[in-house]
């Protein structure tokens, strides 16, 4: 099913009655993006293996969940650009042998980034070197955001990531995305509860 974030209706409400529809429009297209993302379930390619294409439905899945976090911080630019995705139990299973060449393959980062593009490209892959040498790490964002990076560019491949053939593997990055749209919704609803606490003040 198709949802928007959690505390949307609550925002609504208090959008209808505050008189301040500033961050409207940034904040439709935030939820335009989540509601995308989130009952993103399937694509069709003709020609193609059902593995190969559910390789790519899971890289297309995080992209979506990436963009609506992205569009978050962009209608509300007080939140910053390091929300965090932790996620304990996903780092823990991205360093053992079984993940490697999908760890491999975020190590490895665009090979089509151009000469702009390469300086965050190498600032990106120490954060994942970082993650993967680190058992104290379980910020998975930058993994998410070097998937997302990947198959924006046109550079991801399921086989290349060990995800044809691989159902466990999928999971894991079907289970990225799932995590990058919880964050995002549970940042949102912070900030919404933070925003009607203070319009109930100004009333009172």
């Amino acid at each position: 099913m198709v949802t928007y974030p959690s505390a949307w209706w609550v925002y609504r409400r208090d959008l209808m009655t505050s008189q301040s529809p500033t961050r409207d429009a940034a904040l439709s297209r935030f939820a335009a993006r989540y509601r995308v993302a989130s009952g993103f379930a399937s694509i069709d390619i003709r020609g193609a293996s059902a593995d190969l294409v559910n390789g790519y439905q899971c890289g297309l899945k995080v992209m979506l969940a990436y963009s609506s976090l992205e569009g978050l911080e962009r209608a509300l630019p007080d939140l910053g650009k390091d929300t965090p995705i932790r996620e304990s139990a996903l780092a823990t299973m991205l360093r053992t042998p079984p993940y490697r060449m999908f760890a491999e393959t975020l190590q490895r980062g665009n090979p089509d980034a151009n000469a702009t593009e390469r300086k965050y490209e190498r600032h990106l892959t120490r954060q994942i070197d970082d993650l993967l040498n680190d058992p104290s790490k379980t910020k998975m964002r930058p993994a998410v955001e070097r998937v997302r990076h990947l198959v924006a560019h046109g550079s991801f491949s399921p086989t290349a990531a060990g995800l044809v053939g691989a159902p466990r593997r999928q999971r894991f990055v079907l289970s990225l995305a799932l995590a990058t749209l919880a964050a995002t919704d549970e940042t949102f609803t912070d900030w919404v509860g933070k925003r009607s606490r203070g319009l109930r003040l100004k009333r009172s």
